[in-house]
């Protein structure tokens, strides 16, 4: 079954919006290029409380300006492992 992703990680908006590199954010951050490049594009699964806590600092945000919700399957839908 497809799961349906409900919260979306808006860095990739935030750093266009702002003029910013993958590796300027990565450099200011102290976290990996990779771990930045996987949450601009939106592929990342998880994110780590740490890495949201730079992130927020760094781009003086709220974790609500990087991470949206919007509603869709719910914990148990059809899937008894989700």
């Amino acid at each position: 079954m497809l799961m349906v992703v409900t919260i979306h990680v808006q860095l990739g908006r935030l750093m266009g919006e702002r003029g910013l590199k993958v590796a300027e954010v990565a450099a200011s951050t102290g976290l990996t290029y990779a771990t930045i490049n996987s949450l601009y594009k939106g592929e990342a699964r998880r994110i780590d409380l740490k890495t949201l806590n730079r992130l927020c600092a760094v781009l003086d945000v709220t974790p609500g300006d990087l991470l949206s919700y919007s509603p869709g399957q719910q914990p148990g839908d059809d899937d008894p492992n989700w």
